[in-house]
This record gives structure tokens, C-alpha cells and sequence, in this order.
């Protein structure tokens, strides 16, 4: 779409800037109530499909299946070999916005990362990604387990676990085919103006703050820097999404592998791998903000400071967007920290 057109729905001459916080605030608002909701029940239901592992080896799974040593830490390694060979196929398909259709568990994480950073402004994306990459299974997945035990069946309870996890995951996946739209200026119901304060919402330029908490808390303000500080659709798709989905990936396979059954009920080897994780992520924490910092500072120096919302940063966050650039080409762009 053409410069022209995007900034041409504006009216009576106003100028991107000159949309008032209220107007901003109402389409921020049924952002929310449209593209939260979908969201979040999606990764809510990934994690308690993935929780549920735990609570079906309480009822039974174990001894059903004749699971000994490390086969139930395989269990939960081996599902991560198809997330990994399944990839580039789907990062591929995402990059053809065809991302509705690919909510499933394997492309789920990379499918929400592009939805943060296609409707929201960098400064509001932590708070969605908390949002939506949340605690809301580990609160409610103990409860569930608890009342799917008391379902008096002919089949072990580990299974019905399953069975009702999976039944309504499907069911919602099909809600957001139709439900869920794939950009700003397709799905909300608005008019022209508030559409483009809609594309208006990926170009923020604000600052976060990087908070080594919890494990949870660091690792959501992680995702969400990295779209945040990383420009061009393609360069999201093709490099930083691989980076990150592997990583991911290979994290979720080596992690249960720490925890010995020869090791129950303390597992030294585990807690201390995890400690030393935390160690590095604290150190990997310091050092972004000081590369970031300093590239800013330099950019500052080199191609001068820019307001946040003046008409100069607006109008070049649009053309960046429509060109792809990525963030070494679009010199207006700085870091999030």
C-alpha cells in the first residue's frame, strides 16, 4: 500500500501527530477486546496441554504406560523434535500472513510474536506478551486436574486429561480462523481514522525497562524486546524467529534430560542447572542493555535524536514498515531497553 494512501485516510488535514490520546485509547481498547481474548485462551490452552503431562503422570501415566528411568523425561523432550523439524515450513508459511491458520502448537509462539508487533506499539507489547504468555494454565491447570480426577469413566483419568485438553483446543483453533484478523486495517471493525491509528500501533518508540525478576518475568520481557527491537517483517521471519524458535526448542529437549530418576525427590543435578541458567540470564540481561544503550547513543550522534511521536518519526516508523527495512537500514530506528 502506498504512503499516500495510508496517511490519505486521515481528515481535514490532520497529521498523524495531530490524533487526539482519547481517539488512540478507543482503538487501543478494541484491540483489546477483540485480539487479547483469542490470544490469550490460545497459549493458555498450549500450556495446559503441556501441563498436563505432569498431572497425568499423578494420575496414573507412568505405571499405565510401564514407564521407567528417563523414558517419562523423554516424554517430554521427544514432542520437541517435531517443533523443530517443522521450523522453517511453518516460519515460511507465517512470513505468506497466513498466520491464523498455523495456531497450532508447533508455530503458536512465533504466531503471537507477529501479532504483537502488527497491533501493538513497542511500549505496549510487554505487558500484551505477559498477557497472553501467561500463568493463567500453572493457576488454574492444579484445578482442572483436579476436577477432570473426579470424572468417574471407564477410562483412566490421565486420559481424559488429554482427551478434554485436545477437544477444546481444536474447537478454539477453529474460533480464531474466523475470529482472529490478520492486520489492523482488515479486522476491527473502525473507521478509516481509527485504522490508521491502528497501523499506528507497531511504530512507538518508547522505552521499556529489561527486569530480571522470576524465571516467568525476564523471559516474557525477552520476547517481547526482541520483536520489539528487531525491525522488517522479513528479517523477523527469516533470522530472528529461527534464532529464538531453535534455541526455544533445544532448551525444551535438554531441560528434562538434568532431572535424573536416579536423582528423585531432589534432582541436585537439575536445580543446579537451572540456577547456572539463571546466572548466564542475568549477565545476558546486563549486556543487552549496554548494547543497546550504546547503539542508540550513536545513532543519536550520527542521524540526530528524534521525538518518540513527531511527525518525522511517524511518518518515517510508516515507510519503514511499508519498505521492510530492518533496523541496521532505517536509521530513525532505536533500540528498546
Amino acid at each position: 500500500m502506498p504512503m499516500a494512501s495510508v496517511l490519505g485516510d486521515l481528515h481535514d488535514g490532520q497529521t498523524v501527530t495531530d490524533i487526539p490520546t482519547s481517539k488512540s485509547r478507543r482503538v487501543l481498547l478494541k484491540i483489546d477486546l477483540v485480539v487479547m481474548p483469542l490470544i490469550v485462551v490460545s497459549m493458555t490452552l498450549a500450556f495446559l496441554d503441556k501441563n498436563g503431562l505432569a498431572y497425568a503422570a499423578i494420575y496414573g501415566l507412568r505405571t499405565d504406560t510401564h514407564l521407567v528411568g528417563q523414558q517419562y523425561s523423554w516424554l517430554g523432550s521427544i514432542f520437541y523434535f517435531g517443533y523443530l523439524a517443522m521450523e522453517f515450513p511453518n516460519l515460511w508459511l507465517i512470513s505468506k500472513n497466513t498466520h491464523r491458520y498455523l495456531y497450532g502448537h508447533l508455530s503458536l509462539l512465533p504466531c503471537l510474536l507477529l501479532v504483537n508487533t502488527r497491533w501493538y506499539r513497542r511500549e505496549e507489547q510487554p505487558l500484551r506478551t505477559a498477557f497472553w504468555y501467561n500463568t493463567f494454565a500453572g493457576v488454574f491447570g492444579g484445578i482442572l486436574s483436579y476436577a477432570i480426577g473426579h470424572i468417574n469413566g471407564s477410562l483412566p483419568t490421565w486420559k481424559y486429561i488429554f482427551l478434554i485438553y485436545g477437544a477444546v483446543t481444536m474447537l478454539v483453533g477453529i474460533v480464531v480462523i474466523f475470529a482472529l484478523p490478520d492486520r489492523p486495517r482488515n479486522g476491527v471493525p473502525m473507521p478509516a481514522l481509527g485504522r490508521v491509528v491502528a497501523d499506528r500501533h507497531g511504530r512507538g518508540d518508547y522505552s521499556g525497562v529489561y527486569i530480571m525478576g522470576s524465571c516467568n518475568a525476564p523471559w516474557v520481557l525477552a520476547l517481547s524486546l526482541q520483536t520489539s527491537s528487531t525491525g522488517g517483517t522479513t528479517k523477523k521471519s527469516f533470522f530472528l524467529y529461527p534464532w529464538l524458535y531453535s534455541l526455544v526448542t533445544v532448551g525444551n529437549i535438554i531441560g528434562p534430560q538434568f532431572f535424573l530418576q536416579t536423582q528423585a525427590p531432589h534432582y541436585p543435578l537439575g536445580i543446579g542447572a537451572m540456577l547456572c541458567c539463571f546466572a548466564i540470564m542475568t549477565v545476558a540481561g546486563a549486556a543487552y542493555f549496554v548494547a543497546c544503550f550504546v547503539s542508540n547513543q550513536y545513532r543519536d550522534q550520527v542521524h540526530g535524536t528524534i521525538e518518540p511521536w513527531s511527525e518525522r518519526r511517524v511518518t518515517a516508523g510508516l515507510e519503514a514498515d511499508l519498505e521492510d527495512l530492518t533496523d541496521r537500514e532505517d536509521h530513525n530506528f532505536r533500540y528498546i531497553y
